[in-house]
């Protein structure tokens, strides 16, 4: 919780958990049914460690609900699946918001530096700093179809532990 006295706004980036889970997955090196549970877990954290502080992420329902939901101070939701089909119109609204006059060439600087694509291949290269600390997986995994991979089985146990709070994001 961020304390409204210091915060004036926040932007929030959101994706279907559908795909988080795949992603959630990979880099935590859990099993996908570890992974769904996690995300479904009110009181899931990472960390504790002596080089990252214990976190409390909840369950992706409740996080997500937390900044949607926020009432001290305007939060601007972006869709990580919007991001991805016109990354630069979504990156000016969010400018916007924050009363920043957008520079159309930094924009497009900004989006063409952030392309997954991009970011994966140096990835690849040079490795990933959170992935070094630990034993981790990948972080940037590309354009996966949750459809090709879970299966209706997970599918539906993602539905139903976060059923409204997809719909009320367009998600079902």
């Amino acid at each position: 919780c961020l304390p409204p006295d210091f915060t004036e706004r926040a932007f929030y980036i959101v994706r279907d958990p559908r795909s988080i889970v795949l992603s959630f997955s990979r880099f935590f090196n859990y099993p996908l049914d570890s992974a769904v549970d996690a995300m479904a877990n009110k009181d899931f954290t990472i960390g504790g460690t002596e080089t990252h502080a214990l976190t409390l992420i909840s369950s992706w329902s409740n996080h997500v609900s937390s900044w949607v939901g926020e009432k001290d101070f305007p939060v601007h939701v972006v869709k990580y699946e919007d991001m991805q089909a016109d990354a630069g119109k979504e990156l000016t609204e969010v400018l916007g918001f924050f009363d920043i006059e957008a520079d159309e060439k930094l924009v497009k600087k900004a989006v063409a530096a952030s392309d997954i694509s991009k970011l994966k291949k140096d990835e690849d290269k040079n490795g990933f700093r959170e992935s070094q600390r630990t034993e981790r997986g990948t972080f940037f995994n590309g354009d996966r179809n949750y459809k090709d991979e879970l299966g209706p089985k997970y599918i539906q146990r993602i539905e139903d532990d976060h059923g409204k709070v997809m719909n009320l994001l367009g998600y079902t």
